[in-house]
């Protein structure tokens, strides 16, 4: 027993040590007027008014290029889950008190921080992100180029689209859902997209699809509904599942796309089933038949 409680303590005092070497290598947290950059990232998201919002606006961006070290830092961060639970033990242990943030939670406050200062850095600095070899980075960087002053930055992401580097065009499809704006030029290269040989690109793709098909419903144009019917038979679910989801929401009343979509209430995963189902019921009365005749 004495000896399990030895090496248990060991084993603490490794991982404390862990622990001690990441938070000291650590890039110290940018400071404005006192506050860290994760206190007015918080104060921006709950702002109760709007000069309280311009005051977090206005520190964050004065903060500007001087903490894009720090913030590029946070987003590839991650702490290994036995760390990340030592660390919530210890704030529980009277004797120890630390101050420990979570990974997800300085995860959001270095994306917002990005979107934040992404006008200050200007939309060259930004772009140049998005092909970043951190994944991480590159998505934070797509949703900073999504609140730039509209269209600007979305027209940027559609852009990015065509781009040679795999890892730029998946985060411009990830950032064309964010944004509160959506261009109609976005949806061929978009539909292009998810007959990519990448799966990662062609989920992101798909997801951002229905979103676009949600609001252009009646305008789809027709060679993006026969991408997304031809996304009915992709390797992956998820994709399947996403392109059912979006054809019923553009609600085309094609005869291809109504027998592709009952085509797949045959499917093997239950998930793209179901969509294909809701799919026929959003179409239309005559789409609607054939669920009928199913049951």
């Amino acid at each position: 027993m004495r000896r399990l409680c030895i090496i248990g303590l060991l084993i603490v005092l490794a991982l404390l040590g862990v622990v001690a070497l990441k938070r000291t290598s650590s890039l110290p947290e940018p400071e404005y007027q006192g506050k860290p950059l994760a206190w007015w990232v918080t104060e921006r998201s709950i702002a109760s008014t709007s000069e309280q919002a311009q005051r977090a606006e206005t520190a964050l961006r004065e903060m500007g290029t001087n903490s894009l070290p720090y913030i590029l830092s946070e987003l590839q961060r991650r702490d290994s889950k036995p760390v990340d639970w030592l660390m919530r033990l210890l704030q529980r242990v009277r004797p120890f008190r630390i101050q420990y943030t979570p990974p997800a939670i300085r995860h959001y406050h270095a994306q917002a921080a990005l979107t934040a200062i992404g006008p200050a850095l200007g939309k060259p600095r930004v772009l140049e992100l998005m092909a970043h070899q951190s994944q991480y980075v590159r998505e934070a960087a797509a949703h900073a180029l999504a609140e730039f002053a509209v269209p600007e930055g979305q027209q940027a992401l559609v852009a990015s689209l065509s781009s040679s580097n795999l890892s730029v065009r998946a985060a411009a499809a990830v950032g064309l859902r964010g944004g509160g704006y959506f261009p109609h030029t976005a949806i061929m290269p978009l539909a292009s997209c998810i007959g990519d040989a990448d799966a990662e690109l062609r989920t992101a793709a798909a997801e951002t699809l229905v979103e676009y098909c949600r609001i252009y419903a009646g305008r789809v144009p027709e060679v993006a509904l026969s991408n997304l019917v031809h996304s009915l038979g992709d390797s992956s679910p998820t994709v399947r599942r996403f392109s059912a989801t979006a054809l019923g929401l553009a609600k085309p009343q094609g005869e291809l796309v109504i027998a592709a979509l009952t085509v797949a209430t045959n499917d093997p995963d239950p998930t793209v089933r179901d969509s294909a189902l809701s799919a026929l019921t959003l179409i239309g009365p005559d789409a609607a038949e054939r669920v009928a005749e199913r049951k």
